[in-house]
C-alpha cells in the first residue's frame, strides 16, 4: 500500500495529468484489501501520497473503509503514530477522521501517553488537536500535572520547549499550570547544556506559555556563561536570529550581556529594536 502511494506521488511530480489518469483507471475496490493489510502508519503514508494525486478519489477510497476497521489499527500503534496519521487522514476527510477518533475511548489514550516521551506526547496531542480540539483537551486534562513534571525532568531544554509549545495549543491554562510548578532554577543547568540556537528556540517556545516566568528564568542565567554560548556559535546569522528571540523575552538581560562583550557593536546591530 505504501509503495503505491509513494510511487504515484513520485510520478505525479513528473506528470500530473498522466498520473491522475493512471490512478483514475484503478477501481477504488482494489485499494480496500490493501488498506486492510496495512498498519496505521502505512495507511497514513499511502493515502497522504494518493491525496496529492487526486483528493476526491482518495477521499472516496477512505470513505469506503468502515470506521470500525481503523480502531484496532489505532490500538496497535504508538501515540506519535496515532497523532501523525489521524492528522494525515484528517486532511483527506475531516468528518470521517473525527468520527473514527470519537470511537476511541479517552482512557485508551491515557495509557499511550504514559508510554511516550515528552516530545512525543506534545507532537501527538498537537496532531490530534487538529482532528478534534475538545476531545484532545479532555484527554490532556485527564492526565495529572505531576506526570508531565516527571517527563519534563527527563527531557532536554529543546524537548521541553517543543512539548510545552505543542501542549499549549491544546490547553493553555493547564500547560501554564504545569510550567508554573517547575522551579526556575531547574532550567538553568538545562540552558547551560544547550547551544545558543537551542536556547533561543526553547525559550521562545516557553515564552508563548508564560512570558514573565520565561523572562525570569533567562534573568537567572549567568551572563558569562551566556557570552561563551555566543562566542561558540560563530555563525553571525545564528547569533543574530537567536539574540533577537531572546531580546523579545528580556531586552534588559540582552543589554547587560552585550555590555560585557568587548566587540559588542557587531552584535548590537543585529538586534531589531522593539
Amino acid at each position: 500500500m505504501v509503495s503505491i502511494g509513494e510511487n504515484l506521488n513520485r510520478l505525479n511530480a513528473i506528470n500530473q495529468s498522466k498520473t491522475a489518469a493512471i490512478f483514475a483507471q484503478i477501481d477504488n475496490a482494489f485499494f480496500i484489501p490493501k488498506i486492510q493489510e496495512a498498519s496505521l502508519t502505512n495507511i497514513g503514508d499511502a493515502l497522504s501520497g494518493l491525496n496529492k494525486v487526486n483528493p476526491s478519489k482518495t477521499a472516496d477510497i477512505f470513505e469506503q473503509v468502515d470506521n470500525a476497521f481503523f480502531i484496532p489499527k489505532i490500538q496497535e500503534a504508538n501515540l506519535v503514530s496515532i497523532g501523525e496519521n489521524l492528522n494525515r487522514l484528517n486532511a483527506i476527510n475531516q468528518s470521517k477522521t473525527a468520527a473514527i477518533f470519537a470511537q476511541v475511548d479517552n482512557a485508551f489514550f491515557i495509557s499511550k501517553i504514559q508510554e511516550a516521551n515528552l516530545q512525543g506526547i506534545g507532537k501527538a496531542l498537537s496532531g490530534l488537536n487538529k482532528v478534534n480540539p475538545s476531545k484532545t483537551a479532555a484527554i490532556f486534562e485527564q492526565v495529572d500535572n505531576a506526570f508531565f513534571i516527571s517527563k519534563i525532568q527527563e527531557a532536554n531544554l529543546q524537548g521541553i520547549g517543543y512539548a510545552l509549545h505543542n501542549l499549549n495549543k491544546v490547553n493553555p491554562s493547564k500547560t501554564a499550570a504545569i510550567f508554573e510548578q517547575i522551579d526556575n532554577a531547574f532550567f538553568i543547568p538545562k540552558i547551560q547544556e544547550a547551544n545558543l540556537a537551542r536556547i533561543g528556540n526553547a525559550l521562545n517556545e516557553l515564552n508563548k506559555v508564560n512570558p514573565s516566568k520565561t523572562a525570569a528564568i533567562f534573568e537567572q542565567v549567568d551572563n558569562a556563561s551566556f557570552i561563551s554560548k555566543i562566542q561558540e556559535a560563530k555563525n553571525i546569522v545564528v547569533i543574530g536570529g537567536n539574540l533577537n528571540l531572546l531580546n523579545a523575552i528580556n531586552p534588559n538581560k540582552i543589554s547587560s550581556i552585550l555590555a560585557q562583550i568587548d566587540d559588542a557593536s557587531k552584535y548590537e546591530k543585529l538586534i531589531k529594536q522593539a
